[in-house]
């Protein structure tokens, strides 16, 4: 599934499973930041993030979200070039809604 910016999506999750999405920022000289944000709404899940790996896992990743709270999972990510395609990946330790 592809992402847009500032639009979000609801989704979920199998038990021990991933599910992937991505999204290509085109050049723009004023970005330094990307935030990514998921809200679990029930279960137990993570994001992990890769420019280089089509299907990141906990393993093969770039970046990996910071749990905010009880609920909410982030992933900040500060470049010079932001510009290309990011995949990520949710996976969900237990069946998860998000």
């Amino acid at each position: 599934m592809t992402l847009q910016e500032n639009r979000p999506w609801t989704d979920s999750t199998n038990h021990k499973s991933y599910k992937y999405y991505k999204f290509t920022l085109t050049e723009d000289p004023h970005a330094t930041e990307i935030h990514v944000d998921m809200t679990t709404w029930h279960g137990d899940a993570d994001i992990f993030i890769s420019k280089a790996e089509e299907f990141p896992t906990m393993e093969i990743k770039e970046w990996s979200s910071q749990r905010v709270g009880g609920i909410a999972d982030h992933v900040s990510i500060n470049d010079t070039d932001l510009a290309g395609t990011y995949y990520i990946a949710v996976y969900g330790y237990a069946f998860s809604t998000y």
